[in-house]
């Protein structure tokens, strides 16, 4: 059955990444940076039967293997390419879920190694997700500046154009 027709099974998929995503939009990036370490532990550590649709579909899609020694250089070049193009606005939602299956491929790798090498994946988890709000306040702030710089201009060209109308006058 394609869970893309199914109803069903797309609102148990949302209702169950809604509850285990980070909720950015409620959050300011201080906030999320105090809360990050927390959650990132209760995603690779809560129990399977409490992702269950969410699982079986993420496994289906999983295209990437992970190599286990990831570097930061690595992490950076794959946050980069799951996050929002530069100058385009930030849907903290849909960036919300994007950080979640980017945990959830952590906890992929974190539930196949013994209990005595998962330490190393955890800590990568978190700096990746240390990294990607790092990363998207950034983004945010760029594209804040290039807004703000537009306005600028925008006003610049309106007070031109009263200081011309009034010469006239």
């Amino acid at each position: 059955m394609n869970s893309d027709r199914n109803p069903a099974i797309r609102e148990a998929f949302h209702r169950e990444i809604n509850a285990f995503r980070m909720h950015l939009e409620d959050l300011s990036y201080f906030r999320q940076l105090q809360t990050v370490e927390t959650w990132v532990r209760h995603i690779l550590k809560v129990p399977d039967k409490r992702l269950p649709v969410a699982q079986t579909y993420y496994a289906k899609f999983r295209s990437r293997l992970w190599r286990f020694a990831i570097d930061e250089d690595y992490l950076k070049q794959a946050i980069d390419s799951v996050l929002p193009p530069r100058g385009e606005s930030i849907d903290y939602t849909k960036e919300s879920c994007t950080l979640l299956l980017l945990m959830l491929e952590f906890r992929a790798v974190y539930n196949t190694l013994p209990v005595e090498l998962r330490s190393r994946t955890e800590r990568n988890s978190i700096t990746a997700a240390k990294l990607f709000l790092e990363k998207l306040e950034e983004r945010k702030e760029e594209h804040f500046q290039e807004r703000m710089g537009c306005v600028v201009v925008v006003t610049l060209v309106i007070l031109y154009a009263i200081g011309k109308y009034c010469d006239l006058l």
